[in-house]
């Protein structure tokens, strides 16, 4: 089973799908947390067993288009992905083991 935490994101699947959510903050910048104490979350998508890239390139979506930081140019834009890029490899490698392992 995958249960994979990075920044605001969450990934986990099950027997049929990898599924991406994203935590809902409160206006303060806390976690939103429901009636059963669980984080609340709103989801991205849901994505292949054997498609662990799509959801790192969803999460770079996401982050470039929804995040916090203003892009105005287009070396910006690049710089950005780039450090994302930079980022998210260290998480498709956790991603395919926990895929791997979870075949044995």
């Amino acid at each position: 089973m995958i249960k994979l935490k990075f920044r605001d994101y969450r990934v986990t699947n099950d027997s049929n799908q990898i599924i991406l959510s994203k935590v809902i903050r409160t206006a303060d910048g806390a976690f939103s947390i429901r009636k059963d104490g669980e984080e609340a979350r709103r989801t991205l998508g849901y994505f292949a067993l054997d498609k662990p890239k799509h959801v790192l390139k969803a999460i770079e979506r996401d982050m470039i288009y929804n995040g916090e930081t203003d892009i105005t140019s287009i070396k910006e834009l690049s710089q950005h992905v780039n450090a994302l890029i930079d980022r998210l490899d260290e998480s498709t490698d956790r991603i395919l083991n926990s895929l791997r392992n979870k075949g044995e």
